[in-house]
């Protein structure tokens, strides 16, 4: 799996008398910062494991999770309807 390396942010107001919005944000700079946390927490887990063991709880397992959520992001959508324009889209999510 990949992880995402762009969202789009569309925003819709013409309904509304004004110009829509279009941003595109590259999530790609945010996966240093996220490494760098992921190794100081590492050790952190290492230890847990070490103490929790016995009862059954595995760290090493939440964050594997965790980074296989943040890569199942890719290709997700989300698009909000307004009641009053006619079902037109105003605010698009998407991440890429």
């Amino acid at each position: 799996m990949m992880p995402p390396m762009l969202m789009s942010i569309a925003v819709n107001a013409s309904g509304c008398g004004r110009r829509g919005i279009r941003l595109w944000l590259p999530v790609i700079l945010i996966w240093p910062l996220l490494a760098v946390l992921y190794i100081i927490i590492f050790p952190i887990a290492a230890i847990a494991e070490l103490g929790l063991q016995s009862r059954g709880i595995k760290p090493f397992s939440i964050l594997i999770a965790l980074l296989q959520l943040i890569s199942a992001l890719r290709g997700m959508d989300v698009s909000v309807k307004s009641c009053k324009s006619k079902e037109k889209t105003f605010v698009k999510i998407r991440i890429l």
